[in-house]
Formats: structure tokens, C-alpha cells, sequence
């Protein structure tokens, strides 16, 4: 069942299940943001059950729904839910990457790409977005690779939300913490990173300072992450979130310096 997150200053992060093999909950997320304009966008789509005490909570906040001008899905993998999502707010604005425009070629998207500079325009009052660097949105001929994507930044609440780049584990069974070496409280970057860099020289480096410099500039107090949960400085104030997902990306240096070498002459 989702529950939503208070965030404040109107960042509200949807919290819903998402199982692997039907056994292993990973997580999964949608946000709602109130914009200055009092109006209010939906990033990425999840299930949510009518009748629900979330879906309740959504629709007294928003009107019936009818202040929800905007539906914005950030990953070009995360499809699950967008039409059922789109059918419960039909008036909507629905923006999406290229991948779902081909998809879902029936769905009323508006033009804006969400990985586009147009995009990022239409709504800088309220949220600055950013494309990972340095990594593919799609791999060629491999749709299980999902480490790049678009990441959003909401400036009145400090927080981000990102699908797969990033990772915040909130809870690591044991017997998957055996498995995978992961744990409890760990900020990772997606495992799958090493297929998703582009084959060329300097995309390693494009995606290392990408990372650093995008958690310099943005002051993130709250990291809002699809698997598997969300990350709040206040609760967490040592170190910084910035700090953690430094210290994430120095975890995967090793595979940023094979690829470099690998592909220093290309």
C-alpha cells in the first residue's frame, strides 16, 4: 500500500511497493509537488489504489485532483503505471521521455521531452532537472540496464528525486545483504553502470564530475530515491547527503577508470 512523506514546503514523495520475482519489495516512487503557482505536478507514476488513504490524501490536497496540472515520468523504464495514472487525472499535462512517446504513442504527450532543455525551461521557477552524463538513457539491444536518467531538484524543499542512478537502501534483508554485500543506510550508485556508460573516451569522466558537481550545486536536504526509499538530512544530519553520495561514487571509481582505459582511444 503507498503512504506519502511529508517533505515539507510542498514536496510530498509517494512511497509504493515494487517486487522482484513477486518476492523481494525493492521499492518504488512517485512525488507531488506543489508549485508556486498553487497548481501541482506528479513526477514518475506508481499504483495507487483507489479508495486508498493515499489516493484519499492526494485528492483532498489537489482539489479532486483538478489541481494537478502536470504529470511528468523522468525514466525512460518506468512504465508501469502511466496509463493507469494518466486515466485518474485525465486533464493533466503529460510529459515524458522519448521512449515513452514511442511506447505509449496513443497517450496526449506534450512535445517537451523531460530529458530536453525545453522541458527544464517550462518549469525553472520551481524545479531544475538534469540528465545523467556520460551514460546512456536506453543501451542498445539491452532494456534490463537502467542506470541513466533524468533527475529532478526542487528548489523550494531542497529535494531531489531520482529513479535508478541513485540509490538509498532504507532496508537490506539479511540474507540480501549476504548476497549482494549492500546494507542498511547505504547510498549506492546503480549496479549497472558499467554497461550504460557510453563506449567512448571521456564518458567516465563526463559522469564522475556530472555527479560531483550536480551535488555541489544543488543543496539537497532531502534525496528521494525509487529503491528503496527516501533520505532526510534532518534524521540523517552526519554526514551530508551531498557527503553520502560522494562517498557512493568513489565506491564505483574502479569501474569509472577500467572504462576510461578501456576506451582512451576512441
Amino acid at each position: 500500500m503507498s503512504k506519502i512523506l511529508d517533505l515539507g514546503n510542498g514536496f510530498y514523495n509517494i512511497r509504493g511497493i515494487f517486487k522482484i520475482f513477486r518476492l523481494v519489495d525493492v521499492g518504488t516512487h512517485s512525488s507531488l509537488i506543489k508549485l508556486k503557482s498553487g497548481k501541482f505536478m506528479m513526477v514518475d507514476c506508481i499504483h495507487i489504489e483507489n479508495g486508498s488513504p493515499a489516493h484519499s490524501q492526494i485528492l483532498e490536497m489537489t482539489q479532486n485532483g483538478n489541481d494537478i496540472e502536470s504529470i511528468v515520468i523522468l525514466h525512460p523504464f518506468h512504465t508501469v503505471s502511466i496509463k493507469s495514472v494518466h486515466s485518474m487525472f485525465p486533464n493533466a499535462k503529460l510529459y515524458g521521455t522519448q521512449r515513452h512517446h514511442t511506447l505509449f504513442n496513443d497517450l496526449p504527450w506534450q512535445p517537451e521531452l523531460t530529458e530536453s532543455e525545453d522541458f527544464k525551461k517550462l518549469f525553472e521557477d520551481d524545479i531544475d532537472v538534469s540528465v545523467s552524463k556520460g551514460l546512456l538513457l536506453e543501451v542498445p539491444n539491452n532494456p534490463n540496464v537502467h542506470s541513466g536518467s533524468v533527475l529532478l531538484y526542487h528548489k523550494a524543499s531542497k529535494s531531489v528525486h531520482v529513479d535508478d542512478t541513485i540509490g538509498y537502501l532504507s532496508h537490506v534483508p539479511g540474507l540480501i545483504s549476504l548476497m549482494t554485500g549492500y546494507s542498511t543506510g547505504q547510498v549506492m550508485i546503480h549496479p549497472g553502470i558499467s554497461q550504460a556508460l557510453e563506449k567512448r573516451s571521456g564518458a567516465a569522466d563526463e559522469f564522475r564530475e556530472w555527479m560531483k558537481n550536480l551535488f555541489v550545486n544543488w543543496d539537497v536536504k532531502n534525496l528521494c530515491t525509487a529503491h528503496s526509499g527516501a533520505l532526510c538530512e534532518k534524521d540523517n544530519p552526519v554526514p551530508s547527503i551531498s557527503e553520502r553520495v560522494l562517498e557512493a561514487l568513489s565506491q564505483v571509481e574502479n569501474t569509472l577508470k577500467h572504462h576510461s582505459n578501456k576506451y582512451k582511444d576512441s
